[in-house]
């Protein structure tokens, strides 16, 4: 089965702006609600270490704490243009350089917030203290439930990131190809 589609689209710069300014709503709350969901996690597993009487317990909550600490940290230090487009392209007014600059560089962060290194840093982040806590702590179980649901926070995180820049941006870069696995074989999509 092979799909091919094209699109032939090179979107002005004004509607970059437009683009730009229309996603900051989605950037700002996607961006709140991963660093409120991690912040609250660290906060969260580091008052149950410190309240609780079991050792054992109080080292797997502290390793959770670490692990969702490092998701907030990932955020605040990542950038992300997109979260202040608004203001930016204010700054920049009618200079299209800047704007085309502006425009690469949020496709450019939004690219990273969803590639492969942003699921395999998801992967180690949960792999790291799952092993920890089976192979130290000797607790199977409850390395498992990290691990599953360490994976399942970040790629949620990943499958929510805003994405509407990269796509207009991809449209501009004109000719792409990509090959996607489907349940009886390969699927070709492409863009000329």
């Amino acid at each position: 089965m092979c799909l091919l589609s094209t699109a032939w689209a090179d979107p002005p710069l004004v509607d970059a702006r437009e683009l730009l300014a229309a996603n900051q709503p989605r950037a700002q709350r996607w961006w709140w609600t991963w660093v409120g969901t991690f912040g609250a996690l660290t906060v969260g597993q580091g008052v149950l270490a410190a309240t609780t009487t079991d050792p054992d317990v109080r080292v797997v909550d502290l390793i959770g704490a670490a692990s969702s600490g490092i998701g907030v940290a990932n955020l605040l230090v990542s950038p992300y243009p997109g979260r202040h487009a608004r203001a930016d392209l204010a700054s920049i007014g009618d200079d299209e350089a800047a704007l085309l600059d502006l425009f690469e560089r949020t496709a450019q962060a939004e690219r990273f917030q969803t590639g492969w290194l942003a699921h395999a840093g998801g992967l180690v982040v949960s792999a790291a203290p799952a092993v920890l806590i089976w192979a130290v702590y000797d607790q199977p179980e409850t390395a498992t439930l990290n691990l599953v649901g360490g994976v399942a926070l970040s790629e949620a995180q990943i499958l929510t990131s805003p994405r509407h820049v990269l796509r207009a941006w991809r449209t501009r870069e004109g000719l792409s190809a990509r090959v996607l696995p489907t349940h009886d074989g390969l699927l070709v999509v492409g863009r000329f």
